[in-house]
C-alpha cells in the first residue's frame, strides 16, 4: 500500500512507522506493507519523462495505444505554482484546476513508487530478457466474463470433451 506526500523535502519512498510516547518506533505487524512517497518528487519526474522522445533514453514513457483523450488530460491535468506564504517565503504547491480530474495521475504516482518498492526500476536488460522469456512460455488464461463469478471458466479440453461426451450419447 503506498500514499502520497507532498513534502518536498521529503524521501521518494519511506516507510510508514508510528511511535509511542516517548518517541520510539511502536512494532506493529501491519506497518511493514504501507508506504509513502514524495508525490511532489514523482509528478516532476512524470512530466520531465513524458517529454522525452527517444524510447532508449532513461525514463522514457510508452503508452498503449487506444488510451482515449480524458485519459492524457487526467495526466497532465495537475500544475505546480509558486504561493507565498504569511512570512512571505515562496513555496511550491500542485493545484488541480476546478472540474478536471487527476486520477491516471495518481495511478502512475502510485505504479511507480510500487516499481521502486519492488527494484523494478534497477533491473538490468538480462533481467527483462528472462521475464519476457518466462512469460512467452506460459499459457495464456482463458478470458472470463461477470457470469463466470457464478460458474467457473471451463477450459477449451474440458469443454470440447464433454461436448464429445453429449454427442456420443446423442448418437
Amino acid at each position: 500500500m503506498v500514499r502520497g506526500d507532498n513534502r518536498d523535502t521529503a524521501r521518494l519512498l519511506s516507510q510508514v512507522r508510528e511511535f509511542d510516547r516517548k518517541g520510539k518506533p511502536k512494532k506493529q505487524k501491519w506497518t511493514s506493507r504501507f508506504f509513502n512517497f514524495n508525490a511532489s518528487i514523482m509528478k516532476i519526474g512524470l512530466y520531465r519523462d513524458m517529454k522525452k522522445e527517444d524510447p532508449e533514453q532513461a525514463g522514457y514513457i510508452r503508452f498503449a495505444v487506444g488510451l482515449g483523450d480524458d485519459f492524457y488530460q487526467q495526466v497532465t491535468s495537475e500544475i505546480r505554482v509558486e504561493e507565498r506564504t504569511r512570512s512571505g517565503h515562496a513555496r511550491y504547491v500542485w493545484k488541480l484546476p476546478s472540474g478536471q480530474r487527476n486520477e491516471a495521475l495518481d495511478m502512475m504516482n502510485q505504479a511507480h513508487a510500487g516499481a521502486i518498492r519492488l527494484g523494478v526500476t534497477y533491473w538490468t536488460d538480462e533481467e527483462w530478457d528472462m521475464l519476457a522469456e518466462r512469460l512467452s512460455k506460459m499459457e495464456k488464461p482463458a478470458q472470463g466474463d461477470l457470469e463466470d463469478l457464478i460458474t467457473p471458466v471451463e477450459s477449451e479440453q474440458q469443454a470440447s470433451s464433454q461436448s464429445k461426451e453429449v454427442a456420443s450419447k446423442e448418437a
